[in-house]
């Protein structure tokens, strides 16, 4: 039988009261201790890079800023150069919130 021919109502599976939802008088939610502060000058020694790999990078930076510097603010290469910025924003952002959730799980 169909439900058009049938003269009760379908019932919304989705649909619960708020007895439904209660949560169980013992559950207490902590948060987790806040993280600890690392101070910059010890910060700065956590990530091993070797002096080839800095000299790498520092050069990889510099040609990129004097690449966008020199561009004109309305030239769409300057758009682009600025979008890829904000897509490694995006990402490490996205990465951490991942990190956040999983601590929260």
């Amino acid at each position: 039988m169909s439900h058009e021919a049938s003269n009760t109502p379908n019932p919304d599976p989705v649909r619960t009261t708020s007895a439904e939802l209660a949560s169980p008088a013992d559950l207490q939610l902590t948060p987790p201790a806040p993280v600890a502060v690392v101070a910059t000058q010890d910060a700065a020694g956590r990530v091993k890079l070797s002096a080839d790999a800095k000299a790498d990078l520092d050069e990889q930076v510099t040609a990129f800023i004097a690449t966008v510097t020199a561009l004109d603010s309305h030239d769409p290469k300057f758009k682009d150069a600025v979008d890829r910025i904000h897509a490694m924003g995006n990402q490490d952002i996205a990465q951490s919130a991942s990190v956040s959730n999983c601590v929260v799980r």
